[in-house]
């Protein structure tokens, strides 16, 4: 083996290493950018559920609007 194919050698193990290492970081960022998603469309759910009005609080058949017969 020459000396140049030994550092061509070295090289190739060094690049797969850094490929190796950025996929890892890659999935990482991946996954938790999918958990900021998935939160922020939870708070958005839960955020509208706060500020909307529920349907039934207004029916006039509702049975919170019927007068009892106890009176």
């Amino acid at each position: 083996m020459t000396p140049t194919d030994i550092v061509t050698s070295g090289l190739q193990i060094l690049s797969n290493w850094l490929l190796y290492i950025l996929a890892l970081l890659g999935l990482t960022v991946a996954a938790i950018v999918c958990l900021v998603v998935v939160e922020v469309v939870f708070e958005r759910g839960a955020i509208a559920r706060a500020y909307t009005v529920k349907p039934d609080a207004f029916d006039p058949d509702s049975s919170a609007s019927k007068p009892s017969a106890e009176n």
